[in-house]
């Protein structure tokens, strides 16, 4: 647009403004000028101006009409029940797999009466290990919950736990599920390991109660490696 012409009649712009609902920045944008000269246009005009409660209800009223993204057309009851239940995913992972907001698979989740996992997801055993509530899952108990390193050494491995076997902390460390800390062993050799484990940390324990210098920590490191707790 030049310097001093507007291209619009009144009744141009009211059907802009008042028919088409277009909001200030969207017809600035058409034209093109800057959002304060239509603002002094429909002024001079005589046509009313939105409040900001008026606009936000045209915008809510758009979207509530709009035809369901792509997001939230697979955002069934059935899929979100497989994904969140069945799988065990997290709103956040189903967020992304589908490409789309951790907001908007909640409200679908509410929408549906699928209770969302709080702080009763994850939690530890009384053994120590740690344990996440996957109802459904084939690891998953009565209760729903299963071992974290279990699912950890499945999901790595791209294999089922065979009866019988166990998934064995490298470290002594139950809740240091890392895959490099993980290794699937019977449940006979589990046991043969275990006694030889509880030595070995049990002397590392001494060797760290005696050192009490701070140049002596190279020779923990040294103890670890005779012991066999690190490779």
């Amino acid at each position: 647009m030049q310097r001093g012409q507007w291209p619009l009649s009144k009744d141009e712009l009211y059907d802009l403004y008042v028919t088409q609902l277009l909001t200030l920045q969207q017809i600035a944008s058409r034209i093109p000028c800057a959002r304060r000269a239509v603002r002094l246009r429909l002024q001079q005009f005589g046509i009313p101006i939105r409040s900001r409660s008026q606009t936000a209800q045209i915008r809510w009223a758009e979207r509530k009409n709009r035809p369901p993204s792509r997001c939230e057309s697979l955002l069934s009851e059935d899929s979100l029940w497989h994904f969140y239940c069945d799988e065990g995913l997290s709103a956040t992972k189903i967020a992304k797999r589908l490409q789309c907001n951790t907001s908007t698979v909640c409200k679908y989740m509410r929408k549906y009466g699928i209770n969302i996992r709080k702080s009763a997801y994850r939690t530890l055993s009384s053994g120590g290990y740690v344990l996440l509530y996957i109802p459904g899952h084939h690891l998953a108990a009565k209760d729903g919950y299963l071992c974290e390193h279990r699912l950890v050494w499945e999901e790595t491995t791209g294999q089922l736990l065979p009866d019988g076997w166990v998934v064995h902390h490298i470290d002594g460390d139950k809740t240091n599920n890392h895959p490099q800390n993980l290794v699937a062993i019977s449940r006979e050799e589990h046991w043969r390991v275990l006694p030889d484990m509880a030595h070995k940390m049990m002397q590392l324990r001494k060797q760290l109660l005696s050192l009490t210098k701070e140049n002596e920590l190279h020779r923990l490191v040294e103890c670890a490696y005779e012991l066999g707790l690190v490779a």
